[in-house]
């Protein structure tokens, strides 16, 4: 009976081996792609709270705070960070691939350095966006179809490359 017990169990051991050796390949994998990504440079934190106060005296509108607190770099760093993710030579396509699109990659972009940089999605009544913390605490509107990037006075009377405006309505953070 014994040598049952070895056969099921000894299998399931060696299964289990077998996947976690496969997952340590993954992760060597993941790591050198992810250390091909010049990161940016971490020049302090802002805190949930800050945050808010930050964004609901600009802007007024509902927002979704995912982390206690997020990482600060400069407005160059990111802008270097944003042309390097070529997100922004991207075809535009009308409901297929279109400013949700181009800001979901690009957020999902700065989600792939591993860190919780104080970078995130916007909505305007009709357009989605990005927007950006920089190490100054300054607020800026990002346009992930060409990498422009907007204080939020400008923004307000700039529109998107498909002439949509930047009224903000809804952050996710």
């Amino acid at each position: 009976m014994n040598w049952l017990y070895n056969l099921i169990y000894g299998q399931k051991d060696r299964e289990i081996e077998s996947l976690r050796l496969e997952n340590n390949l993954l992760n060597e994998e993941l790591k050198k792609y992810i250390y091909k990504i010049n990161i940016p440079k971490v020049y302090g934190k802002i805190t949930s709270q800050e945050e808010v106060k930050l964004l609901m005296d600009l802007f007024r509108c509902p927002i979704n705070i995912t982390d206690d607190y997020l990482l600060l770099t400069s407005k160059e760093e990111a802008e270097q960070f944003i042309k390097d993710s070529k997100i922004q030579y991207k075809k535009w396509v009308k409901e297929d691939y279109d400013c949700d699109n181009f800001s979901a990659s690009l957020y999902g972009y700065w989600s792939d350095s591993l860190k919780s940089f104080a970078f995130g999605m916007a909505r305007s009544s009709n357009h989605q966006f990005n927007i950006f913390i920089d190490k100054d605490k300054k607020v800026w509107i990002v346009e992930p179809q060409n990498g422009k990037f907007y204080t939020p006075e400008e923004a307000l009377k700039a529109t998107s490359p498909d002439g949509l405006n930047y009224k903000i309505t809804y952050i996710w953070l």
